[in-house]
């Protein structure tokens, strides 16, 4: 009988299938994106019409992943969608990567702008989070019925982002009731908007939720009392 061959033949056949299988799951493994577990951003609006953003960014950086810190692009023009004329101008304050302090770099030339916060080591597998800060003049639209103003407070990722969370702080003795708030994505063409669940506090206005990676990026809307700034 040739039944001990036939063993041996189906065991040899096995294990290429198995070696074949482990080396097809290896390009897999190796281009695992860090994503975003959360995305949270506050507004705080001055009188002059300046206000400084603070974005909290945490990531899960992947086994096998090269990262060494966040960037995103910002808008150049102020108005939904930087579609209206007013330039925006940044200014880099302070920054953090986990507990360590790292000043975000921006970059704002020609249609293009950039800020990024990166460490010299590469970071380890696991979540890190980083904070950046950073101020904006040219932003508030002098519009017929309102003093207006847009934000991408989410961006698209390569990994993706789970969640957002969104604080608005207008300036002292504006009424957070007085705002209006709407949610705007594009969609083709189209520009969809709705309005959130926001909590109102004392000085503040609050909102979160998750994020749809069709509907990115996310711009967040607000409408302040006209002739304010």
């Amino acid at each position: 009988m040739n039944t001990p061959n036939h063993f041996r033949e189906f065991k040899l056949i096995a294990k290429l299938l198995l070696l074949l299988a482990s080396i097809a799951l290896l390009p897999v493994l190796c281009l695992a994106q860090s994503g975003v577990d959360s995305w949270g951003t506050e507004l705080r609006f001055s009188k002059d019409g300046s206000l400084v953003i603070t974005e909290e960014i945490k990531i899960s950086v992947q086994p096998g992943e090269v990262v060494r810190g966040v960037s995103h692009k910002l808008p150049t023009h102020a108005g939904v969608f930087y579609q209206k004329t007013a330039r925006l101008n940044y200014t880099s304050l302070v920054g953090f990567i986990n507990s360590t302090s790292a000043k975000p770099i921006i970059s704002n030339s020609g249609d293009q702008a950039k800020i990024q916060i990166r460490d010299a080591q590469v970071l380890a597998p696991g979540s890190h989070t980083f904070i950046l800060q950073y101020k904006v003049d040219g932003s508030i639209l002098k519009e017929a019925s309102m003093d207006s103003f847009a934000w991408p407070i989410v961006r698209p990722w390569k990994g993706g982002v789970r969640a957002y969370s969104v604080k608005i702080v207008p300036p002292e003795f504006m009424d957070p009731k007085s705002l209006m708030l709407r949610l705007m994505h594009r969609s083709g063409e189209t520009i969809a908007s709705v309005s959130p669940s926001v909590a109102v506090e004392e000085s503040s206005l609050s909102f979160n939720g998750n994020a749809d990676a069709k509907h990115l990026p996310l711009i967040v809307g607000i409408g302040f009392p006209k002739g304010f700034f």
